[in-house]
């Protein structure tokens, strides 16, 4: 659908005259929940287009509609925009009134669509910023990293195969802040979202890491530093202790929501291991595993 066109000429067409019925509403970009200005958008019923307009300031728009002002009228409004993926959203229109009265409408940045983890356990490892001239597909590298070294310690404490935790890259996934990869996570129904920066180094790259989650236990983002990552040899690539630990309370967290304490607690286990050490993070994460038990307090492998 050809709606990218000139903004002024959408902004006049969206100019409400007295006794039209408008159409109002707001453009949001999720993973920042910034209003996306520019958007191109046109309110069609029945296959007919009767009104056109653009975001503009703060995402919001409002747009003149050409409709009967009896019945009941079921219309779509159509949003495009070069940097986001389109999108439809359905509006009533009933005795010249629009329901809902305020569109709140989200675009998804493109590239993203493709990205989502589908809810399985685990996360997804976005875009990492490189020194000038550097290439690599890093977010694989680093995703391909955090399964292997994961695998390992999850299997250590006897957690079945289809709770075991596996990271997907999403090169497209570039935060404008560290503070928002809770809101990627959301969006990409992910446990754990993982971006940052990386340093050469003359052993591999120190990789600095942002860690966030859908449930906010680290807001804003946990940063971690991962020091000569052999990024460049699968077999080699060890994240920090402290990084792969913050990322399995993440997890630990999601197995709890779906209602798998015994499995929350062995991954808290892990996450212990890890460190050597017991974490208040890791503490109040297996206090909320063992209160999903059946019998609180007994969990497989042993007492507590």
């Amino acid at each position: 659908m050809a709606l990218l066109a000139s903004g002024a000429t959408l902004l006049l067409s969206a100019a409400p005259l007295a006794g039209q019925t408008i159409v109002a509403g707001k453009v949001s970009d999720p993973t920042s929940g910034a209003g996306v200005t520019g958007a191109a958008l046109e309110v069609r019923l029945g296959g007919q287009v009767v009104g056109r307009g653009s975001s503009v300031q703060r995402g919001e728009f409002q747009i003149a509609v050409d409709v009967p002002a009896t019945g009941v009228h079921q219309a779509t409004v159509l949003i495009e925009h070069e940097s986001f993926d389109s999108k439809s959203a359905p509006v009533v229109i009933q005795a010249g009134r629009p329901q809902p009265r305020f569109l709140q409408i989200e675009i998804v940045p493109r590239g993203l669509g493709a990205c989502s983890a589908g809810g399985e356990h685990g996360g997804i490892v976005g875009h990492f910023g490189t020194p000038a001239g550097s290439s690599g597909d890093f977010p694989r590298k680093i995703a391909n990293a955090l399964t292997r070294n994961l695998l390992t310690r999850v299997q250590a404490e006897h957690v079945p195969e289809d709770f075991q935790p596996a990271f997907t890259a999403c090169a497209e996934a570039k935060p404008r802040s560290f503070v928002h990869g809770g809101n990627f996570a959301r969006l990409l129904a992910a446990d754990v979202f993982v971006s940052g920066d990386l340093r050469p180094t003359t052993d591999g790259y120190d990789v600095y890491a942002y860690v966030s989650d859908r449930f906010d236990l680290f807001a804003p983002a946990l940063e971690t530093v991962n020091a000569a990552v052999k990024l460049d040899n699968p077999g080699a690539a060890e994240l920090d202790a402290s990084t792969l630990a913050a990322i399995l309370v993440a997890v630990a967290r999601s197995y709890q929501e779906d209602g798998h304490a015994a499995e929350c607690v062995d991954v808290t286990r892990a996450a212990e291991a890890l460190l050597g050490d017991l974490t208040p993070e890791i503490e109040a994460q297996r206090g909320r595993c063992q209160g999903g038990l059946d019998h609180r307090g007994l969990v497989r492998g042993g007492a507590p």
